[in-house]
């Protein structure tokens, strides 16, 4: 929709320009070719005034007449910008979209660290504790025998 707009704005009073243009060479070169006698040789000179008239009325245009395939061209330009624009902002989108899944993906890793640190001391602990308690039980273990053995 914004395209058709925009394209529609470009030039809207082209049409009726090239139809005024028209319109004044022809009557040019009906006057010209009126006011010469219609002899063969007097008929190519007409013909050469009139092509210099439309040349030089051509060049007094301040826009020019562009062709067709100029001004589809233009056309094809314009939409191509436009599209082009639209893939920028929604590559603007999705990359800011990623950059955030980023960001909350580094804070869950950050998060998993201290949690496997904290699981790692844990365990360590336990392991001293583990040892500790092998230590204690070989230590009552040896009271014990001495204590029977002292009783004995």
């Amino acid at each position: 929709m914004r395209l058709k707009s925009k394209i529609a704005l470009t030039h809207p009073w082209r049409g009726a320009v090239k139809t005024i243009i028209n319109s004044i060479i022809w009557v040019t070169l009906g006057a010209i070719i009126s006011s010469f006698d219609h002899s063969r040789q007097e008929a190519t000179h007409s013909w050469e005034r009139v092509n210099f008239m439309k040349k030089f009325l051509l060049r007094l245009m301040p826009m020019g007449i562009e062709s067709a395939k100029k001004r589809r061209q233009k056309r094809m330009e314009l939409a191509y910008q436009i599209m082009l624009e639209h893939q920028v902002r929604d590559l603007k989108t999705r990359l800011d979209a990623a950059e955030d899944r980023l960001q909350e993906i580094q804070a869950n890793k950050n998060d998993m660290f201290s949690h496997l640190c904290n699981v790692s001391t844990v365990q360590h602990n336990f392991i001293e504790a583990r040892g500790l308690k092998e230590q204690y039980v070989q230590y009552a273990e040896s009271v014990r025998k001495e204590k029977v053995g002292a009783a004995i």
